[in-house]
């Protein structure tokens, strides 16, 4: 005759559902970086992207200086 225990089937369900997962793995901050730079990324496509962002704002600049730079000057004057 041998000892094995016959577990019911809803007790086996319950003993799998409190199994832990396997714990994550991290990296330390530079390995993870390189690990960034070192992967596929479109950066012809994040370069085309910042361009179009950063545009707008220096043509905007560009005509805007001279008001900034007379509301500073202004703004500095005493008295």
């Amino acid at each position: 005759m041998s000892r094995t225990a016959v577990i019911p089937r809803k007790a086996a369900h319950r003993k799998a559902a409190h199994r832990k997962a396997a714990p994550r793995r991290t990296r330390p901050g530079p390995m993870k970086l390189r690990t960034v730079l070192l992967t596929a990324v479109g950066w012809q496509y994040l370069f085309a992207t910042s361009l179009v962002a950063n545009v707008p704002v220096m043509v905007l600049f560009v005509f805007m200086e001279r008001h900034l730079v007379a509301g500073l000057t202004a703004g500095g004057v005493r008295g």
